[in-house]
């Protein structure tokens, strides 16, 4: 599980690189490990739903690859929710860990 978490925020590290401008990439810098230590406590709980997170990515990918802007804002939107989605269900049954 930690690879995939790894592979994950590898590739959002390269989206936000190549798509943000310095003031993004400054803000991205400045939550992202707040983020990833969120990611890194309640991954393993939600990898029952790993195959729609891929299929999410692989659709962001496939929009990137034939440089279909409004495609892949669409599905870097539906990942960012449906994850939201994902973690508030975790953090539901599980309760939340740590103090943050």
């Amino acid at each position: 599980a930690n690879a995939m978490f790894d592979l994950d925020q590898m590739l959002h590290r390269l989206l936000v690189e190549a798509g943000a401008g310095s003031r993004l990439l400054a803000l991205h810098e400045a939550i992202k490990p707040q983020a990833e230590r969120y990611g890194r406590v309640y991954y393993s709980a939600v990898t029952d739903a790993m195959s729609v997170s891929v299929e999410e990515h692989a659709s962001l990918l496939r929009a990137v690859e034939t440089g279909d802007s409004d495609a892949a804002r669409r599905a870097v939107l539906t990942n960012w929710r449906s994850a939201v989605v994902r973690l508030g269900e975790v953090i539901d049954r599980t309760g939340e860990r740590g103090r943050w």
